[in-house]
């Protein structure tokens, strides 16, 4: 998970600290946005 965070993190040009900021909801919801497009690069 902490892998997929830094990854995610580094893709969108967001740092650490801006995601540490974020709320939990928030945050849940830029890893599910991730997810999805990491998926969807996966299939092409």
């Amino acid at each position: 998970m902490r892998e997929a965070v830094f990854v995610l993190a580094q893709r969108s040009g967001w740092g650490l600290n801006e995601l540490l900021d974020l709320e939990e909801e928030e945050l849940l919801e830029w890893l599910e946005t991730g997810r999805r497009l990491l998926a969807d690069a996966d299939k092409r």
